[in-house]
């Protein structure tokens, strides 16, 4: 059973201090944090893969501490936002080099398992194009592919479906599913319809603090009997802000359409109603 333990995390640029005493688990399947731009989720991205050193508290991967960075690596696969290496290179060539590194073997001892990771990932419909001539979907699907010619059981993914168009999107998210059930998979990502159709574990981050974790179900049942819409004056809404915890507003004919979380003590507006569906949306506004 794979397993993916941070405790006490701290990491600062200079004075400017992203974590403090950050702590969560991570076991087999897929994990998706969500947080606003500067939350710290891609420092942690980095940190998780390696690329930085870790500067406060433990980490550990299957038992194997981050501070023998070279002792956790083979185990990890990072996949960047813009996975775009070796232009020139033809894919099954990057993907027979990437398996040499990283197995320490000859290209006999690894075509198989090239051939293997190729029609796993359906990249093997496009195995002679060269790297610049893929588009943003076939990229992924090949980053995917090098993560799997190793014995990496952790692979982070930062903002990987960024800028695919729903058909690739798909295609990437069923992958990633398919492969995560002995594998610890960490993503970013801001596509609200993706996580609630293909993620079970959901993790809100915002100014280096795990807000929640848990189903969609768990995090919008916090919310439950605590959300309310009412209508009010668009010169109003400040003073609202104020006053209420505001997930959305929404400009109607009769006026604006304001939902709300109460705080415990806080009196109903007058005329405001039952939200009738608390969605991700919601959750996430509540919390960042």
């Amino acid at each position: 059973m794979n397993e993916l333990i941070i405790q006490d995390f701290g990491f600062a640029y200079g004075r400017n201090k992203v974590f403090q005493n950050f702590s969560a688990r991570f076991g087999e399947g897929i994990h998706v944090l969500l947080g606003e731009n500067g939350s710290g989720k891609t420092t942690l991205f980095q940190v998780l893969s390696t690329v930085f050193s870790l500067q406060k508290g433990r980490i550990t991967l299957n038992g194997i501490s981050y501070e023998t960075p070279a002792a956790v690596r083979p185990l990890i696969a990072y996949l960047p936002q813009d996975f775009n290496v070796y232009p020139n290179m033809k894919v099954k060539h990057f993907l027979e080099f990437v398996a040499q590194v990283k197995n320490k073997k000859p290209l006999k001892a690894v075509q198989a398992s090239v051939i293997k990771a190729m029609e796993r990932t359906a990249t093997i419909d496009f195995k002679d194009k060269k790297m610049k001539e893929l588009s943003g979907g076939m990229r992924r699907r090949v980053g995917i592919a090098q993560a799997l010619l190793s014995e990496a059981v952790l692979i982070v993914a930062d903002e990987p479906t960024a800028g695919l168009d729903p058909e690739q999107r798909l295609l990437f998210n069923r992958l990633l599913r398919d492969i995560a059930h002995d594998r610890i998979v960490l993503l970013s990502t801001h596509i609200i319809e993706d996580i609630q159709h293909f993620y079970q574990d959901i993790a809100i981050l915002s100014h280096g603090q795990l807000k929640c974790q848990g189903t969609a179900q768990d995090l919008t049942a916090q919310l439950q009997g605590r959300c309310y819409e009412f209508l009010c004056w668009p010169s109003d809404v400040e003073k609202i802000k104020k006053q209420y915890h505001v997930l959305d507003l929404e400009e109607m004919k009769e006026g604006t359409k304001t939902t709300i979380a109460l705080r415990p003590g806080e009196q109903l507006p007058y005329g405001a109603w039952p939200l009738e569906s608390i969605t991700l949306q919601h959750v996430w506004s509540y919390y960042i």
